[in-house]
């Protein structure tokens, strides 16, 4: 479940951890797609991963779908370095090359398969693929960290690397995202939850994120998802 960092964002020279502005406490909230961002701001996906993005490549154009669906224009996506950004077009030449006929799209035998390749298509050829310092990161007031996460650990997959709590600060840090952007977004799976839901019904949600009592914690230990690992 994609989950949300907001506030305003500074790097501690010392800890290179996050917190909110002044003393108050970030504000961390759910969110249910990249479509719950306001009309008036522009936002950023960043991709971590420099290789390897053959199981990722849907992922990240996953995101997309909702925009492709409204005919609006698909967020900027940044990588690292150029070869990462280069690696990530060579995994999607064989999904830009599909042609779907849009009568095929209309007709009466049309499956949801068929729709979802044509949407997936779409957003491979028109979505804008860049290397992060090419930008001007003043322009966006949103930024979405893109990858695979699980509950109750502290780290992201992105391609065929893993970055922890540690490594995700230091690169947002070099790469003048948290000094400018300060709404900071992930959505890896699971990053906001404690420990796994049973389903995604609110109780169960609430359920996964709460506090257990002492002897839970004792066998257990306490468990933190990682955005409480990043905002503590």
């Amino acid at each position: 479940m994609p989950i949300s960092l907001t506030g305003c964002l500074k790097q501690h020279n010392i800890t290179n951890t996050l917190s909110g502005n002044c003393s108050e406490s970030l504000i961390v909230k759910r969110i249910t797609n990249l479509e719950s961002v306001p009309k008036n701001t522009k936002s950023l996906m960043l991709v971590l991963g420099s290789s390897g993005f053959a199981k990722d490549r849907l992922n990240i154009l996953g995101q997309q779908l909702p925009r492709v669906l409204k005919r609006k224009d698909p967020y900027t996506t940044a990588f690292l370095n150029n070869n990462a950004k280069k690696c990530f077009e060579e995994s999607i030449k064989d999904i830009k090359s599909i042609n779907i006929d849009n009568n095929h799209l209309m007709g009466p035998k049309v499956s949801s398969d068929l729709i979802v390749d044509a949407l997936v298509s779409d957003a491979a050829k028109i979505q804008k693929n860049v290397v992060i310092n090419e930008l001007d990161l003043t322009e966006y007031t949103k930024v979405y960290v893109l990858g695979h996460g699980s509950a109750g650990v502290g780290v992201i997959k992105s391609g065929e690397q893993y970055f922890n709590v540690k490594d995700i600060v230091n690169l947002l840090e070099k790469n003048g995202i948290l000094s400018t952007i300060k709404d900071i977004r992930f959505v890896s799976c699971q990053s906001a939850d404690k420990r796994a839901p049973a389903s995604m019904s609110d109780k169960d949600i609430q359920e996964a994120n709460c506090d257990k009592g002492l002897l839970h914690r004792a066998i257990f230990g306490k468990g933190k998802s990682l955005i409480d690992l990043i905002s503590s």
